[in-house]
């Protein structure tokens, strides 16, 4: 009797499991809402496998050939996502999260940071998707960087970032799109490299047919600069060269026009006039007299010199008339009649025979009256030379006017004079600089 209960209960519990296929079966609920539900109030409750590599297998019913698995693998010390065509026996690792220090591999079951990638790259669709950093090492989360790719303005943006939002932001770093331009400062770089800023380079850096070789530039291409540029030794260019803004040398001078950037005598770069070999002064054609000679007297002669120091070597020819009291010409006087005349270069000129002397330049460094000459009677015509010393340390060109401003006479009358042209554009005349050094 015992035993045809026991097969009857067997039975009866067979046909009820079998009849209830398709219906859900719960655990701590007696309203399951799908195939497998587990309901409990205890906290950390869940669902345990103790088994050698536990795992949990999901099949999609409509793909039976298509599997996934969800394994604790004690020999990896983590959990594995792993799928695999049923038609093929071998697994492969998709997704792996290590136990020891939570470290996320994808592609690989050895990740040795928080998030480790073997395979071909991340991708990231969504309106100006970015990727932001934050240091936690810095004690302020709202210190950040951002990468983003910013669609209107066709490029890659490198963001500085106050905070999460978008508060005191400024791009560091973008790279154009449509042209591969990169700009350091500036969201439209108009070349490969275009830096809104000041440039430093300390090394060397070779960039195309630009060759920055230990602190001098040796350029074959073409240089364009458009913001401050600090070069700490020669730049020598082959080819065109646009500055749109200043060069400074070692001593953050801008150079003048002509200039150039040279080694100085402490090895150091510095802006320099490009120097001639010679200068030569100009004389002007006149017919004034020169009656008086205690008085001074503008020749009309100067010369212009760049920035610098010069030797200045000056010849002027005097051509005396001696006369009678009668006015006529006198050869054979038997009045002895002589006299001296000085040179000088003054900052001023003024009209041609003016009497009023302005004073010495400034850039003298010598005696101002070492350009000289005289006649003693019965001669009347002589040469008054001289070599002048002058620096001239404006920074640009400057002219210098040629005066004579003293005389020492001895027995002159009053109708004698100096004929007509002192410092005229007569051939005999000269007045030419070289540069020179201490």
């Amino acid at each position: 009797m015992k035993k045809n209960l026991i097969i009857t209960l067997f039975l009866a519990a067979f046909t009820l499991l079998h009849a209830q296929t398709d219906t859900n079966t719960g655990i701590g609920t007696k309203t399951p809402e799908k195939k497998l539900t587990v309901e409990s109030s205890v906290a950390d409750d869940g669902f345990l496998l103790n088994t050698p590599s536990p795992s949990i297998w999901l099949t999609d019913f409509n793909a039976a050939t298509k599997s996934w698995r969800l394994m604790s693998e004690a020999s990896l010390d983590g959990l594995l996502f792993r799928s695999k065509n049923n038609n093929n026996s071998t697994w492969t690792d998709r997704l792996f999260i290590q136990r020891s220090n939570g470290n996320v591999g994808i592609g690989t079951t050895t990740p040795d940071k928080k998030l480790t990638i073997i395979g071909n790259g991340i991708s990231m669709t969504s309106t100006n998707p970015s990727i932001w950093f934050f240091d936690s090492s810095t004690g302020d989360a709202n210190k950040a960087w951002r990468i983003e790719n910013q669609g209107q303005d066709d490029g890659l943006r490198f963001w500085s970032q106050e905070d999460t939002g978008n508060n005191n932001r400024n791009v560091r770093l973008f790279l154009q799109h449509s042209t591969g331009n990169v700009g350091i400062g500036t969201t439209s770089p108009e070349e490969r490299l275009d830096v809104d800023g000041n440039t430093q380079v300390r090394d060397s850096i070779f960039v195309g047919d630009y060759a920055l070789i230990g602190t001098s530039l040796i350029e074959q291409g073409r240089l364009r600069v458009n913001g401050r540029s600090i070069f700490e030794s020669n730049i020598r260019v082959k080819g065109d060269a646009i500055f749109e803004n200043q060069i400074y040398d070692s001593e953050m001078r801008a150079g003048n026009i002509g200039d150039v950037l040279m080694k100085n005598a402490s090895n150091n770069p510095e802006w320099m006039p490009v120097v001639p070999q010679a200068v030569f002064g100009t004389f002007v054609f006149h017919g004034v007299q020169h009656f008086n000679l205690s008085s001074a007297f503008f020749t009309g002669a100067s010369i212009t010199l760049p920035p610098g120091k010069w030797i200045v070597h000056t010849g002027v020819k005097i051509y005396f008339i001696y006369k009678l009291d009668d006015g006529a010409v006198c050869r054979d006087c038997d009045n002895p009649r002589a006299f001296t005349l000085y040179f000088s270069f003054s900052d001023t000129g003024g009209t041609i025979g003016e009497r009023n002397y302005p004073g010495d330049s400034a850039d003298l460094l010598a005696t101002p009256n070492n350009i000289m000459g005289g006649l003693n009677y019965p001669r009347d015509t002589s040469m008054a030379r001289g070599i002048s010393l002058i620096d001239n340390d404006s920074g640009s060109s400057r002219t210098y006017y040629l005066w004579q401003h003293l005389a020492d006479d001895h027995n002159l009358l009053a109708e004698d004079n100096l004929g007509q042209g002192l410092g005229s554009n007569l051939t005999e005349n000269y007045i030419y600089a070289t540069p020179y050094t201490d």
